[in-house]
């Protein structure tokens, strides 16, 4: 084989996704992957650190949610309307019954 008939890849493009996993804050920890792997112990401990403050970030979010669903829940249609999970109201339309002579 000569070195023309090498496979070359094409060049990674990274998703919009993953460039926004990316960017994600944390709190002034390492977002390097390969830090997880490391032989040092205080790298591995960074990288960890902002994994895990990733994760109570969304799993506060998550229970404050679920918590303010609970309580429009509670509430009712009465108190919350249509955040108690109940269809709108609509008004009946008035039909005028009438005898046609």
């Amino acid at each position: 084989m000569s070195a023309s008939d090498e496979y070359v890849p094409s060049q990674y493009e990274a998703i919009p996704s993953v460039a926004l996993l990316a960017g994600a804050p944390r709190f002034g920890r390492s977002s390097q992957f390969s830090k997880l792997f490391s032989f040092h112990n205080q790298e591995q401990t960074d990288y960890t650190m902002g994994l895990i403050f990733i994760a109570a970030f969304l799993l506060t979010f998550f229970f404050m949610w679920t918590v303010s669903i609970f309580v429009f829940m509670c509430l009712g249609q009465r108190e919350a309307g249509f955040l108690s999970g109940h269809p709108f109201v609509e008004p009946e339309p008035k039909v005028d019954n009438y005898e046609e002579a």
